[in-house]
């Protein structure tokens, strides 16, 4: 089951050659770790000296644009975030955190890097991933895809265990058609093969998700406004709109009048638009003004 083709591709959208793992040199150690990362420190050093000089530093000393340099620096701090997990994941078999009196790997690195609970905890899930996906994660220690990519293939692992040989058997794939999309395009590529694995388990999924998003959540605001937002059953929401429809109509002024206070532009829409059945659209930005339409 192939989702991308073996030989090699340009990505139009990110403009970056994306060679498959395996026509990659592999690269042995030959220094120590200590060594690598002082190494790795004189590299930043250079780095970040030539980043603040500006375009003088980074393009002119060159001549690669600075777009090359972004995404050139952006797949290296992949490959960075990578190898961090793989060390974090060493650490937290080691049990050296317990000799020194932490209760738990997420909690020696709270305090010892000052990263906060959902960092230090995301660091955890991730220094776990190669046990899960080892071709994935390969995948982003070369810096061809992001942990997002690796955070998607790892709950389908964790939502749908019966799969996972079959998930195993096309991983080799999925990391190489990961490579040239983003992580919301990857899950839906992955999601088609899962069901093409499983179509009964994906349908009963899709169910169950659909389910546990329905509830009503009403607040009032700080005006007097009151918000209302969620999903409902078709019969609970058709009993709804039959008791705001006759609310509406509770509350609508005689033509021509206007409540006391209240000027006739904002009884406008208590009289022409409060509460009108309609089908279901996502609110979203609009462009320019950051207004958001209904």
């Amino acid at each position: 089951m192939s989702v991308a083709s073996p030989t090699r591709r340009r990505n139009s959208r990110r403009r970056v050659e994306v060679t498959p793992r395996d026509a990659r040199p592999r690269v042995a150690p030959c220094v120590s770790m200590h060594q690598a990362i002082d190494a790795l420190a004189v590299a930043m050093d250079q780095v970040v000296a030539l980043a603040a000089v500006g375009a003088d530093g980074v393009t002119n000393a060159t001549g690669l644009g600075a777009g090359e340099v972004a995404v050139a620096l952006a797949a290296e701090r992949r490959r960075l975030e990578a190898a961090l997990a793989d060390v974090v994941g060493v650490h937290a078999a080691s049990g050296e955190w317990n000799n020194e009196g932490f209760a738990t790997p997420k909690a020696w690195l709270r305090a010892r890097t000052g990263e906060g609970a959902a960092a230090s905890g995301r660091l955890i899930v991730q220094s776990k991933a190669r046990e899960t996906c080892p071709l994935m994660t390969a995948a982003w220690a070369d810096g061809t895809v992001t942990w997002g990519h690796v955070a998607v293939l790892t709950d389908a692992h964790k939502s749908f265990p019966h799969l996972r040989e079959g998930l195993k058997a096309i991983e080799a794939d999925l990391a190489y058609a990961a490579s040239g999309v983003e992580p919301e395009e990857f899950g839906r590529i992955l999601f088609e093969h899962l069901h093409a694995l499983d179509p009964q388990a994906m349908d009963d999924a899709d169910a169950q998700k659909r389910r546990d998003s329905v509830g009503l959540h009403v607040s009032r605001c700080l005006d007097g406004y009151v918000r209302v937002d969620g999903l409902l059953a078709p019969e609970v929401g058709e009993a709804l709109l039959s008791a705001l429809t006759a609310a509406r109509e509770a509350t609508r002024e005689p033509k021509g009048e206007t409540p006391p206070g209240v000027s006739h532009r904002q009884a406008e829409p208590v009289s022409a638009q409060y509460v009108c059945p309609r089908p279901h659209r996502r609110r979203c930005l609009t462009r320019g003004r950051g207004r958001r339409a209904a």
